[in-house]
């Protein structure tokens, strides 16, 4: 829906959608740099598939830019639509942050809140402007919650 009627390889927005996060499941690797493993192992699954050149490079870049540490690296309008997407997304999968915090990272309750809040306070900031209003209201009733309890009934609430 973000990529209709705008002039991108659509193609490379939707391997750069469904890979993106690739590497998160690997749980040797340092999670904050799953950005530079995602795309190093996209490259190679995309090589191996026959892919062209100037695509496996360009799901290469979109990847690796997903990251908000790379935010002044992204050039391209796929890039900027896998960070919109990625970052809207969050918000309807509050439950696999908290799983991601709680049972992968293992946190408690209170840092787990805290996990939680501040991933989505980058995403919220990350996304574009014109795409904000979605997400608003939901974003700052986070922002509001004080217990781990209450996060689940919020993820309930989508996109309202």
């Amino acid at each position: 829906m973000l990529s209709k009627d705008k002039d991108v390889d659509h193609e490379v927005l939707e391997l750069s959608a469904l890979l993106h996060d690739v590497a998160m499941t690997d749980r040797t690797l340092d999670r904050s740099r799953h950005n530079e493993y995602g795309s190093e192992l996209a490259e190679q699954l995309l090589r191996k598939n026959g892919y062209p050149e100037d695509k496996i490079q360009l799901v290469k870049k979109c990847i690796l830019n997903h990251s908000s540490k790379r935010a002044n690296f992204r050039t391209t309008e796929e890039e900027r639509i896998l960070v919109d997407a990625d970052g809207l997304s969050h918000f309807d999968s509050i439950n696999n942050l908290y799983n991601l915090a709680h049972n992968v990272m293992e946190l408690n309750d209170e840092d787990t809140l805290k996990f939680i809040q501040d991933k989505l306070t980058r995403d919220y900031n990350e996304i574009s402007d014109n795409l904000k209003y979605l997400i608003e209201d939901k974003y700052n009733r986070i922002m509001n919650i004080t217990s781990i309890n209450d996060i689940f009934q919020e993820s309930k609430n989508v996109r309202k």
